[in-house]
């Protein structure tokens, strides 16, 4: 069992309700081995086919304040969203409070150092948009967070 799992995280692992958050969540926690968080190289997208078209790799580039660049953005989340901000910073993005709520989000991941996961919502095409969302830290040096993995589905989508 990693150490995520001996910090709190089965507790996290209880609320995860999609069934493909909790298998990229297992994924990530098999992979920690005896760390706290595993690389970027060892979680590879391709390994979660299930879950591709709904991941987001985001690159945390620092020291604090930190800002956030998207580095791969699902298929799936770029069609609902409407855009892709591959490549770009999460501070350009025009609503400024969908804007600081990813920020807030991922900031909390960096600081904590552990996953997070949450159902939320937001507004896309003046509907508000339920969603789950899973965000799983990555270290190349294995203590500071330098990547984060996210899975995201919209409670309305059918598997």
């Amino acid at each position: 069992m990693s150490p995520a799992a001996d910090a709190g995280a089965p507790t996290l692992r209880s609320r995860i309700r999609h069934p493909r958050l909790i298998r990229l969540y297992e994924h990530w926690d098999a992979k920690c081995k005896d760390r706290l968080m595993p690389s970027r190289a060892d979680m590879d997208p391709l390994d979660l086919p299930i879950a591709l078209g709904h991941l987001l790799l985001m690159d945390v580039i620092g020291p604090p304040p930190w800002r956030f660049r998207y580095r791969l953005i699902g298929s799936a989340l770029t069609q609902r969203a409407g855009r892709d901000f591959t490549g770009r910073f999460v501070a350009e993005i025009p609503e400024r409070d969908y804007r600081d709520s990813i920020i807030e989000w991922h900031t909390g991941v960096v600081e904590q150092r552990a996953p997070r996961c949450e159902l939320t919502r937001r507004v896309i095409d003046r509907r508000w948009l339920h969603y789950e969302i899973l965000t799983l830290p990555l270290s190349s040096d294995g203590e500071a967070v330098d990547m984060t993995l996210t899975g995201l589905y919209y409670i309305d989508e059918r598997d």
